[in-house]
């Protein structure tokens, strides 16, 4: 499967890998490049620097800001999957998806790039990975706060996500938290989670007050909730 010779409707022939390899990148692909200029980083490497990736896909709504769902697909020129049309009535050669022809995303994308620096979205992302770290030790005072309950904190190197024990919904309400129940282990099925998610929006203010908040006694949701939680979303509803 690693080389095949492809026969084209014009007679000639390609020689092509006849497996695809999609990276969907979401919102790690919109920062990792400028991640990558910090310095002395170790993360792994995803995208077309590693020749057996066919494609990348990234979100514009997430780390880039776009005001609704967008995306960008990225793909070797050699493996574009059908012929650019020209469709008479736009004047103009179309390469999106079904004509999907989105002038405002591409628009609101290109003013993202085009009015910030490689130094500055350098410097943007840096700061994210530096937030993260200080909700991390803000987080070490919750568990302080709450010393016999497991808060599950959780956060991958360089990320900027950060996860922990689901809280009560006032506060999740207040901070607009995302929850969601994964699967863990056969001793422990499932577990509710809320994560928050670092954007350039978030301040160590910001942190500070939903620290605070975290560590009221009634902050967390109890075991017994949580075990309510696991009989609901038992392992046969394909939870990850």
């Amino acid at each position: 499967l690693y080389e095949r010779k492809i026969a084209l409707k014009d007679g000639s022939s390609d020689t092509r890998s006849g497996y695809w390899v999609h990276v969907d990148g979401a919102l790690g692909a919109a920062y990792m490049p400028f991640l990558e200029k910090i310095g002395d980083i170790d993360f792994p490497v995803f995208d077309f620097q590693i020749p057996e990736v066919h494609s990348i896909c990234m979100s514009g709504h997430k780390w880039i800001g776009a005001p609704w769902p967008c995306g960008i697909f990225m793909s070797k020129v050699k493996y574009q999957m059908r012929p650019v049309e020209n469709p008479e009535y736009i004047g103009s050669p179309d390469t999106t998806f079904s004509g999907s022809r989105n002038g405002f995303s591409a628009l609101i994308l290109w003013d993202f790039i085009s009015s910030n620096s490689v130094k500055r979205l350098t410097e943007r992302i840096q700061r994210g990975e530096e937030l993260a770290q200080y909700t991390l030790q803000k987080l070490d005072e919750v568990k302080e706060a709450h010393k016999g309950l497991e808060l599950w904190v959780e956060y991958s190197p360089h990320a900027l996500t950060v996860r922990f024990r689901q809280a009560n919904d006032r506060i999740v309400f207040k901070y607009s938290l995302s929850n969601e129940t994964l699967y863990v282990d056969d001793d422990e099925p499932v577990r509710a989670y809320s994560h928050i998610y670092l954007m350039d929006s978030v301040t160590k203010g910001l942190i500070d007050k939903l620290t605070d908040d975290l560590k009221a006694k009634d902050a967390f949701k109890s075991d017994e909730a949580l075990n309510e939680c696991k009989h609901i979303h038992g392992r046969g509803l394909g939870f990850k």
